[in-house]
């Protein structure tokens, strides 16, 4: 039994489901039902797009009950914010008929005992999983001035600030979804400018990650 995130390597949305089965053969699923009859945000995207377009990764498994994983849906739907999700997850049966619920989802209070997981803690792998899916979206003007106020407590380090300007001078050749190639001077720039990971991009670049969110990098010099 699994929870599984599908995000799209072109436009970044995300989809968050469960199944019972392996997660790669739900994505089948997916893609079988886009063929024939899409009606869901998600199926119209993999429609759209291609089913190549797609990251497919287990956020978590190996739950004891059915129910303990669709509570655990609800709980990563609510957190995430999925933009192809189209209800608040669990077993509440087919959506292709329902209206989008993500604004609802997104205002909801099920905060304190309300929430599923409430008195639960998540695995280190699945922190790692939902800080992952989070990486690039937007944040409110009260959490960035949250972020300044800690930066200004918590300075960056010497070093730090040395690697920053050696990432900005160095040449990388990056490749992008769609196959276009570029070559760019600040990496830095170029993250901000496409709202990635510069972190994940680093990583690329030093051969630790095959790619990020289907861009690869490669360091000139």
């Amino acid at each position: 039994m699994n929870i599984y995130l599908l995000q799209n390597i072109i436009t970044g949305k995300r989809y968050v489901g469960m199944t019972v089965h392996e997660v790669k053969k739900r994505f089948l699923q997916h893609c079988r039902i886009a063929r024939k009859n899409p009606k869901t945000l998600l199926h119209k995207a993999i429609n759209k797009y291609g089913f190549r377009c797609w990251e497919v990764t287990v956020l978590e498994s190996g739950f004891a009950s059915v129910h303990e994983m669709a509570e655990a849906e609800i709980a990563y739907i609510h957190i995430l914010k999925p933009e192809l999700n189209m209800a608040t997850g669990g077993l509440g049966g087919d959506t292709s008929d329902s209206p989008n619920f993500t604004k609802y989802i997104q205002s909801r209070d099920i905060a304190g005992p309300n929430h599923p997981m409430f008195g639960k803690k998540h695995a280190q792998a699945s922190k790692s999983a939902i800080s992952a899916a989070k990486t690039g979206v937007s944040l409110s003007p009260q959490h960035k001035l949250k972020a300044v106020f800690a930066l200004r407590a918590n300075p960056p380090s010497s070093d730090c600030i040395k690697r920053r300007s050696q990432n900005k001078s160095k040449t990388y050749k990056i490749t992008e979804p769609t196959g276009e190639v570029l070559i760019v001077k600040n990496l830095t720039k170029f993250c901000k400018e496409r709202n990635l990971n510069q972190g994940n991009m680093n990583n690329v670049a030093l051969g630790r990650y095959k790619s990020s969110k289907g861009y690869k990098v490669e360091a000139l010099d």
